[in-house]
């Protein structure tokens, strides 16, 4: 994990996404600026500007370290988290004022109403692992548990908060009130987060011998069998309950066969065995990377429903599938990572990250093109 405090995942991680956000915006905002009064167009300047700031802030402070050939340092996570965050966060409470109602929703797709969030989420997740890569520098030295311990008394304390000081809280200004809960959301899903992935890491990096001995008894429930039975979950094949409408499950639409295949492949490529082929680890890099496009998506999609894993396991059982999304992300990297680890003496560094972004981006790419 310490390979990701280079300063050019920021550019992949916060540049490239901020710089789609602002075009797809420019895009809305052309579609609507005749319809915007002035007060609303100084709000789409407000939120554009800070967005191109907050943008211009990372890059910068990306270059500046590359130049002095430094690590990202802890307080860019803290820092991280805090303005996009708030910008997340703000921007949600003055949507009414950047989207008014005057304007007809036939005009902007229904999706706009979730870009920032799906956008920035890149660079909170990003900004979680640079913590605790840098506050668990010693895995060995921390219990895996304790983590785990912390992390699930966060919702398990929200849960309890909902259930039995909630009622009795009456607050007179119904808007601080929702600003308060808010911010105690915020907080305790950054907790939960950031304990459950610190558990992951330690358990990875404690007893390597005894993981890589017996890693197909474990590797094949994270990699295959989970996400698949998390789609067929999904997707009202167990449960027709489960199902918001004939098409979309309650997490969304995953009903395309490609997402059956995907995940397998995506599983059959992170299970296969770590030869000393030079070929085949070049061959099975590419393949993790195109497939880690997969990964990632599964789990920017999940991650805003990761703090209610918890109660959903102790209410219905099933909702260990949840945390499936973190636990393969997590794992794939520390794939990938080993694989750079083995190609990177065999090949200049530059040539193999560049073959490992050119594959990660064909997915994407393929379904760009596929919908133009």
């Amino acid at each position: 994990m310490r390979n990701l405090l280079s300063p050019k995942w920021i550019f992949l991680i916060n540049t490239l996404p901020i710089f789609c956000l602002f075009i797809l915006f420019w895009g809305k905002y052309e579609i609507v600026e005749s319809l915007l009064e002035e007060d609303y167009k100084e709000m789409w300047t407000y939120f554009s500007v800070s967005l191109i700031s907050l943008a211009l802030l990372n890059f910068g402070f990306a270059i500046y370290l590359m130049a002095n050939k430094r690590s990202i340092p802890v307080f860019y996570g803290i820092l991280s988290l805090v303005f996009h965050i708030t910008y997340i966060y703000l921007y949600s409470f003055n949507l009414n004022h950047i989207i008014p109602f005057n304007i007809p929703r036939w005009m902007l797709n229904e999706s706009i109403f979730i870009y920032v969030g799906t956008f920035l989420m890149p660079t909170l997740a990003y900004s979680l692992l640079i913590l605790v890569a840098h506050f668990t520098v010693n895995s060995y030295a921390k219990k895996a548990w304790v983590s785990l311990l912390i992390a699930m008394s966060v919702p398990i304390t929200g849960y309890i908060f909902v259930l039995v000081i909630a009622p009795f809280w009456q607050i007179v200004d119904h808007e601080f009130e929702m600003h308060v809960f808010a911010v105690f959301m915020i907080l305790g899903t950054l907790l939960f987060l950031f304990f459950l992935i610190q558990a992951i890491y330690i358990l990875l990096n404690r007893n390597v011998d005894t993981w890589k001995k017996y890693e197909l008894v474990w590797k094949i429930p994270i990699t295959i069998i989970f996400p698949l039975l998390g789609l067929m979950l999904n997707n009202g094949l167990f449960f027709n309950g489960f199902n918001v409408n004939e098409d979309d499950g309650i997490f969304g639409s995953f009903n395309s066969p490609w997402f059956y295949i995907l995940a397998i492949l995506n599983g059959v490529f992170i299970c296969l065995p770590k030869l000393e082929n030079q070929i085949y680890r070049v061959v099975l890099f590419i393949g993790k990377s195109i497939f880690f496009a997969y990964t990632v998506y599964f789990f920017l999609v999940f991650l805003p429903f990761l703090p209610i894993s918890v109660i959903a396991i102790l209410a219905a059982g099933g909702g260990f599938l949840m945390l499936t999304p973190l636990i393969l992300f997590i794992v794939h990297i520390k794939e990938l990572n080993e694989d750079w680890k083995f190609l990177k003496p065999l090949y200049p560094s530059k040539l193999v990250v560049a073959v490992g972004i050119f594959s990660f981006l064909f997915i994407p790419f393929y379904i760009t093109i596929e919908n133009l």
